[in-house]
């Protein structure tokens, strides 16, 4: 990506506008967009949430998917919540009261009828559950069912609460949103990544395709859904149990009409549908897939925001017995990378602070306490394409600077701090999600791939056989990661001193043999090493 294209993607013509008046500092949302974070188990709850507004926008018109392309068409979507399911599955203690007792199957469906009753929570009323003891024929059929789908739940030894709690999306109906303690809808596990990731394909050149492929594999899991079916009623099933959009819902933002970033995921997505593997094969690799993404996308639009192009160097180690040139190459990095957030965030406030409006107020001739509050007042309006940033302070007496200098440099550390605890934690977080980061062997954290990492490098990369350096070439012109030492002599942001060849050679060594135990390598006797593909079917 040339300079020319580095501008259009941080200038005013591809930005859009929020609708909405941020509530208080809107920096990091301005850059990278609303609201992206990373916690623990980002990665499920943000694949989670992503199927959940597939789910919503295919049940209310499949024709709508992924065109949420303009900011005349902001995204708007009534999710699943399902409560009776998921009190059956997740909040269903009773159950094991009657497993070793005595008694007749018809006392057990009794007793299990009343104690479920009082254990129930939701907004609407319990319904009739008699249409439960018609569908199995015995209750120890229905104790099977229900133990069955709590062992295909996500992070079953946690202690999260029964409202934050999912299955594997083996059907729609498992495509639910995440609820508080009043079962409506919050943010707190559901971040707006899978929102945020939606968008990116909306906006994408592969909109199109996209829709079909997803269509496809939704139409495919409509016959595993049957198993969360049984559990409901006939009603639930005909009139589902969802969250209504609320006026009060900050909408979903994603800054950039175009991006780089858009169109390398979906293609990336388009390739792993095209093997056209079980949903939950699929699933399985999307979700470190979404995460891996969403790093690249962090890291691209950082470099950009300070004129860089494309993306920085991420150095992997095939981690080795100890330290060597190219570990130092990886903790180097990283860290490297590390920072381009917060220096994307300095760089383009330094630049808005010289805006004309607040040229003007510099100029006025008024006292350094009235200019304070002239600018303040320029930052609590809604931000657009054209006013990016906002600090909506609560309160006039909020402002303790006593010139405009200390209220930029107020502004700024702020900022900071705020991208620390916000977006900062994206490169790190996902990044280990994903399997690209580690601390394994060092006290800092370094690119070292796992072995799940490369398999879904070489699941999405590899159709025919492939030479293994063509395959590092592909990695490398693609995600800039590098392994070989052809690729750290190509690398600009690798130092000298770092680039010798022996220690790059016995990373890919070291590489070669992983792929080997995985099925997913091939050395051949003329000494050529090819990667295969075990998923892709010629």
């Amino acid at each position: 990506m040339d300079n020319s294209e580095n501008y259009l993607m941080t200038g005013s013509e591809n930005l859009l506008d929020f609708p909405l008046k941020p509530r208080s500092m809107w920096v990091d949302e301005g850059i990278w967009g609303h609201r992206i974070r990373s916690s623990s188990s980002t990665g499920n709850f943000q694949f989670l949430e992503f199927l959940s507004v597939v789910e919503s926008l295919f049940r209310q018109n499949s024709a709508t998917l992924f065109s949420h392309n303009s900011q005349n068409n902001n995204l708007s979507y009534e999710p699943l919540k399902n409560v009776l399911l998921r009190n059956l599955i997740f909040n269903n203690a009773v159950l094991n009261r009657f497993e070793n007792i005595g008694l007749t199957d018809e006392e057990k469906w009794g007793k299990w009828f009343e104690g479920f009753s009082e254990s129930f929570q939701s907004t609407n009323q319990l319904p009739d559950l008699a249409y439960l003891r018609k569908r199995f024929v015995k209750f120890e059929h229905f104790v099977e069912h229900i133990r069955l789908l709590q062992r295909i739940s996500l992070d079953p030894n946690s202690n999260i609460r029964w409202t934050s709690r999912f299955i594997f999306p083996i059907g729609m109906d498992a495509m639910y949103t995440d609820l508080g303690e009043d079962l409506t809808r919050e943010a707190i596990n559901f971040k707006r990544n899978g929102e945020i990731i939606y968008l990116m394909l909306s906006r994408s050149s592969f909109a199109t395709a996209l829709r079909t492929g997803f269509i496809d594999l939704l139409n495919v899991s409509k016959e595993k859904n049957r198993l969360l079916e049984r559990l409901l009623p006939e009603d639930a099933i005909q009139n589902p149990d969802i969250a209504k959009a609320s006026a009060g819902n900050i909408p979903s933002y994603l800054p950039y009409i175009k991006h780089p970033a858009y169109d390398r995921l979906a293609e990336d997505v388009l390739s792993l549908l095209d093997l056209n593997l079980p949903d939950q094969d699929c699933f399985e690799f999307l979700i470190p897939l979404f995460s891996f993404h969403l790093v690249l996308y962090y890291l691209e639009t950082s470099r950009a925001c300070t004129s860089k192009t494309g993306l920085g160097s991420i150095v992997c180690e095939i981690v080795a017995p100890r330290l060597d040139q190219v570990r130092q190459a990886s903790l180097a990095s990283f860290a490297d990378n590390d920072s381009e957030g917060v220096i994307a965030v300095e760089s383009l406030l330094t630049d808005f602070f010289d805006r004309a409006e607040i040229k003007d107020i510099l100029d006025a001739q008024i006292s350094p306490i009235d200019q304070v509050v002239d600018i303040a007042k320029l930052f609590t309006r809604a931000p657009t394409k054209d006013w990016r940033f906002c600090w909506n302070l609560e309160k006039p007496g909020d402002i303790t600077a006593n010139t405009p200098q200390e209220f930029f440099r107020g502004f700024l550390n702020d900022a900071k701090l705020e991208h620390k605890k916000k977006t900062g934690e994206i490169h790190r977080g996902l990044g280990k999600e994903c399997g690209l980061v580690s601390s394994r062997g060092t006290r800092g954290l370094r690119y070292a791939p796992t072995d799940d990492f490369l398999r879904m490098l070489v699941v999405i990369r590899v159709k025919k056989r492939q030479e293994l350096t063509k395959f590092l070439s592909d990695i490398y012109n693609r995600y800039h990661l590098v392994i070989g030492h052809k690729e750290a002599q190509r690398s600009a942001e690798i130092q000298d001193s770092h680039k010798a060849e022996n220690p790059f050679r016995k990373n890919v060594d070291r590489l070669t043999r992983r792929l080997e135990n995985m099925g997913l390598a091939r050395r051949m006797s003329d000494g050529c090493t090819y990667v295969e593909n075990p998923l892709y079917e010629m």
